[in-house]
């Protein structure tokens, strides 16, 4: 689990010296959009995507054109020509639109199923047999026991309306927990936020923070029965990301459970409603 968070960090650190956010001019296409074939066409705010059908992937960062737009770089890169700008479509009552001559239509905010994803590397069939209870310890570890102390979110009027569990248009999860820790997968990269948020009223910037060295000490000591490679994976994190930040502009502050940062707009989950937990696991005999 800890090395899908090195690398995550990572891809954000060099994503983030190369990727703009869209113009105005092209926020209309962004979202999740499915053709009548089943291709995926994804177009985030922040100026990322990605494309799926036909025997083709692409995906990564957005370039735009006079006549639409490209993902993806050099021989991953896809042509994108707008020929009919997204409309309503009166017979199936959904967002559409024209492009490379396929109509696709787009995906509404509530039929996503965002997941959080957890990766854990088993080094005996005993280990595999607990993955699902130490999966469920580090996620429990991550949101309830870390933070920058107990229902700090919560409790300050300028936070408490961003506590909760949302879903972007392009159906990134994020939650923020009462104590102010995260989860969030935004634009294909997902980071863990154990020292919690920051918001600056003045600039309209909030701040994820990811993980302190103390934070993952605190994250140590709460998971059981801990593997050596998860001990020193650890102990690398420790040395090359002492403190890692990502921001975003409050476009809008929460309303009426709907919130917009970097252009991307979220909408706020029920209490009740879960994200499903994606385990991604690997088994290596010692």
């Amino acid at each position: 689990m800890y090395f899908f968070g090195i690398i995550s960090i990572i891809l954000l650190f060099l994503s983030g010296c190369s990727v703009q956010p869209l113009p105005q001019s092209h926020l209309i296409y962004s979202g999740v959009w499915i053709s009548q074939a089943g291709n995926t066409l994804t177009v985030s705010p922040r100026g990322t995507g990605g494309f799926e059908g036909k025997g083709f992937k692409a995906g990564g960062i957005i370039t735009t054109t006079n006549d639409g737009f490209k993902i993806g770089l050099g021989p991953f890169q896809k042509q994108f020509k707008i020929q009919q700008n997204p409309y309503l479509d009166s017979s199936s009552g959904k967002m559409s639109m024209l492009i490379n001559d396929e109509i696709f239509y787009k995906k509404s905010w509530n039929e996503f199923d965002p997941t959080i994803e957890v990766e854990f590397t088993a080094h005996s069939k005993a280990e595999l047999a607990k993955v699902p209870e130490l999966n469920l310890k580090y996620i429990e570890a991550q949101g309830l026991l870390i933070g920058k102390k107990e229902n700090h979110c919560s409790a300050n009027p300028d936070y408490k309306e961003y506590v909760g569990k949302w879903v972007s248009e392009t159906g990134e999860p994020l939650i923020i927990f009462p104590n102010c820790s995260t989860y969030a997968k935004i634009s294909g990269m997902s980071f863990n936020g154990g020292s919690g948020i920051d918001i600056n009223k003045k600039d309209n910037i909030l701040t994820i923070n990811v993980m302190t060295e103390k934070d993952l000490n605190t994250a140590s000591e709460a998971i059981t029965n801990q593997t050596q490679t998860e001990k020193n994976t650890l102990s690398i994190i420790k040395m090359i990301v002492p403190r890692f930040k990502q921001s975003f502009k409050i476009n809008q502050m929460p309303i009426n459970g709907i919130m917009v940062l970097d252009n991307l707009t979220f909408h706020k989950l029920a209490d009740n409603d879960q994200f499903p937990l994606k385990r991604k696991i690997t088994f290596e005999l010692n």
